[in-house]
């Protein structure tokens, strides 16, 4: 089925932001990254009702989280010998990912106007909760 452009820009605006039109844009398991925002960023984009630079302060503000949460189990698993190296290499090639997420997500500013900035701090949202499953992935296997 595929989605009205209208409807496809909805999704791309509020993707993440509420779990009814997360559901309806995802098809393909990837709806479980979402689950990983907290209750208050839910909570915060409730508040924002639809103001922009609330929005994004609510955006910025679970990028901030789930970053610390990355920080922390990194910190965690460099504790343990087994995963130690793995942690050095997973700080090593963070310059990396972040490039690779500033020219990705920045392309989303080629077209302008606040829905860009929506668009490219969601992005960025996105693409840290993926390096959160991709890191939690690789201290699973390292461990076993």
């Amino acid at each position: 089925m595929r989605l009205s452009s209208l409807s496809a820009i909805f999704c791309v605006l509020f993707l993440g932001f509420f779990s009814e039109v997360n559901a309806a844009c995802h098809h393909g398991g990837h709806d479980s990254i979402w689950e990983k925002t907290g209750q208050k960023y839910s909570e915060c984009i409730n508040k924002a009702e639809g103001v922009h630079p609330k929005i994004i302060s609510c955006i910025r503000g679970e990028i901030s989280r789930q970053d610390k949460i990355i920080e922390n189990k990194t910190a965690d698993a460099a504790k343990n010998l087994l995963t130690a190296d793995l942690i050095s290499s997973i700080s090593k090639s963070k310059r990396v990912w972040e490039k690779y997420v500033r020219e990705s997500c920045g392309l989303y500013g080629e077209l302008g106007g606040q829905r860009s900035e929506l668009l490219i701090e969601n992005c960025v949202l996105k693409e840290v909760m993926w390096r959160g499953v991709f890191i939690d992935d690789l201290i699973s296997e390292a461990d076993l």
